[in-house]
C-alpha cells in the first residue's frame, strides 16, 4: 500500500495552469518548391515533423530503453520521457535530434502541427473526447470492466483515473484516432512534449497522468511546472 501511495504521489504532481496564445502565419499557399519528408516524418507547412513521439534506439513496447545518443520516430515503443524536466534534459533532447539529422521542434512549429491550418483546439478537432488520446481518464471504463464494476457505478467523470489509479503511458501510435490532420500521432496526451521557444523550453500537449485533461490537452496550453513526464519530437526544414 505504501509503495502504491508513493508512486501515486509522484504521478499526481501539481498541475499549475498557464495559457499561451498562438498567432503565426505558418502555413503557405505555395508548397510546390518544398521537398518531401522522410518516411518517419509528416509534412506540416514549411517543415517536416516526427510522426511519433521521440523514442530511444533500444526502446521496446514495455521499456523506454537507456540509449540517449539519437532520437527515433517509430511506432509501438514507449516514448523517451523524463521526470522532472530540466535544462540538461532540454539540451539532451536537442542533441539527440541533431544526431538524427533533425532539430528539436520550435514552439510555433509544434503548435502549428497541433492546430493545423484550421487552428483547431485539439489535434483531432474542436471537441474534447476522453478516449481519443491517452490521458488520465482514458482507462476508467476498462478498469471497471476488468474489476467487475457495473456500468451504472463506474465513474467516468473528469479525473476518474485518480479514483481508480488506472492511468498509464502507452507505446507510440497505440491510439489510432489520436493523430492530427497530417498523420502525426500522440500530439496530445501520452507524454508532454518539450519545444524550443527561443529562450528556453516550453512544455506542450498534455500527458497521461495530469488532471483537467480537457484543458491541458489543448494545443494552446503550456505547462508551468517541471515535475512531470516530458518527451519531445524532432523537426526539420523541408
Amino acid at each position: 500500500m505504501i509503495r502504491y501511495l508513493f508512486v501515486f504521489i509522484i504521478l499526481f504532481t501539481s498541475c499549475a495552469q498557464t495559457e499561451v496564445i498562438y498567432k503565426d502565419e505558418f502555413f503557405t499557399d505555395n508548397d510546390t518548391d518544398l521537398s518531401d519528408c522522410p518516411q518517419d516524418m509528416v509534412a506540416v507547412g514549411r517543415i517536416c515533423i516526427d510522426k511519433y513521439e521521440a523514442s530511444r534506439s533500444d526502446a521496446t513496447e514495455s521499456d523506454q530503453g537507456a540509449e540517449t545518443d539519437k532520437a527515433f520516430s517509430k511506432a509501438g515503443v514507449l516514448p523517451w520521457m523524463v521526470n522532472p524536466i530540466n535544462e540538461a534534459h532540454f539540451e539532451q533532447f536537442k542533441t539527440a535530434c541533431e544526431a538524427s539529422g533533425k532539430r528539436l521542434c520550435k514552439n510555433d512549429e509544434w503548435t502549428a502541427n497541433c492546430q493545423g491550418p484550421d487552428e483547431l483546439i485539439y489535434s483531432w478537432g474542436d471537441s474534447f473526447e476522453r478516449n481519443i488520446c491517452n490521458n488520465v481518464d482514458t482507462f476508467c471504463d476498462e478498469h471497471c470492466e476488468e474489476n467487475g464494476i457495473e456500468e451504472a457505478g463506474c465513474n467516468t467523470f473528469p479525473d476518474c483515473g485518480y479514483d481508480y489509479y488506472c492511468f498509464k503511458v502507452v507505446p507510440t501510435g497505440s491510439f489510432i484516432d489520436c493523430k492530427n490532420y497530417s498523420g502525426a500521432f500522440d500530439v496530445n496526451g501520452n507524454v508532454w512534449e518539450i519545444t524550443d521557444n527561443g529562450s528556453g523550453y516550453s512544455i506542450k500537449g498534455g500527458a497521461f497522468n495530469c488532471a483537467k485533461a480537457q484543458e491541458r490537452l489543448k494545443c494552446s496550453y503550456s505547462a508551468g511546472w517541471e515535475k512531470l513526464y516530458a518527451g519531445f519530437r524532432c523537426c526539420k526544414d523541408r
